[in-house]
C-alpha cells in the first residue's frame, strides 16, 4: 500500500473517530496519532 493511500485511509479513520468523539481536536492531534489500531486494519 502506498503512503498516499495509507494517509487517505488514516485520515478517513481519524475523521470517523473524531465524529464519534467530538472532543478530539484535529488541530492538536496529527491524523495518525491516538488512533485505535483496529481502525487501520
Amino acid at each position: 500500500m502506498s503512503q498516499a493511500t495509507f494517509n487517505k485511509i488514516a485520515f478517513k479513520a481519524f475523521n470517523d473517530y473524531s465524529s464519534e468523539n467530538p472532543k478530539v481536536d484535529f488541530e492538536a492531534s496529527p491524523p495518525t496519532a491516538n488512533l485505535p489500531q483496529n481502525r487501520l486494519l
